[in-house]
């Protein structure tokens, strides 16, 4: 799998960049050789792969890319666009054509880069939860907790923590897709200091109004 991917992780300041194999651009071998790390309990370059696929593959290694929003609002910009067009042309003589461009805009550019975007956003959501699967995985491995400082008091932590970033990304993204939803959910039910701290935050937060 080495020779397949190469080595995803970015190399460090000053050293050359890192080989990579064939399979480094297809999503699902670099998913296969991530989970080759986590079965060897080799979670944290797992981590850093996960991350890694999500700056490859969703262009972002923050949070999920920004949607486009603007394409119902075509007939605000055409309106703008024409205004533009004939103040420049009444006050300054100069010939303009916002509205065309706009128009080319709409038609082709614009759509474009909405699909492209939906699509860097579904990957993210799909790949934000296997990070943060796999660092779950860790913090319950029986024998990695001894080896954390602070042991099982850390790794609750560090659960509680995950349950923390799922609600945040739940109710800060209203097209999470429903199969990843329901992967958070049951990985939240099954991992009780994930679930208390979820369950805190859904409790606190403000109702919507009617």
């Amino acid at each position: 799998m080495r020779k397949i991917v190469g080595d995803p992780v970015p190399a460090k300041k000053g050293e050359p960049p890192p080989p990579r194999g064939w399979g480094y651009g297809n999503i699902a071998i670099r998913k296969e050789y991530c989970l080759l790390l986590e079965d060897q309990n080799l979670f944290g370059p797992a981590v850093q792969n996960w991350t890694q696929m999500t700056g490859d593959f969703a262009q972002t290694r923050g949070g999920p890319p920004l949607p486009v929003k603007f394409l119902g609002s075509r007939p605000t910009f055409e309106l703008y666009g024409k205004a533009a067009d004939a103040g420049l042309a009444a006050h300054f003589g100069v010939p303009s054509n916002v509205s065309a461009f706009l128009d080319v805009g709409f038609k082709s550019v614009f759509p474009q880069v909405a699909e492209t975007r939906n699509r860097q956003r579904l990957i993210f959501f799909d790949l934000f939860y296997e990070a943060q699967r796999c660092s779950a995985r860790a913090y319950t491995t029986p024998a990695v907790i001894p080896k954390l400082k602070g042991g099982q008091a850390t790794a609750e932590q560090k659960l509680a923590d995950i349950g923390q970033k799922f609600h945040e990304l739940l109710t800060r993204n209203d097209d999470v897709p429903p199969d990843v939803r329901e992967k958070i959910k049951e990985l939240v039910d099954k991992t009780p200091a994930m679930k208390k701290k979820f369950d805190e935050l859904a409790a606190a937060a403000p109702v919507p109004k009617s």
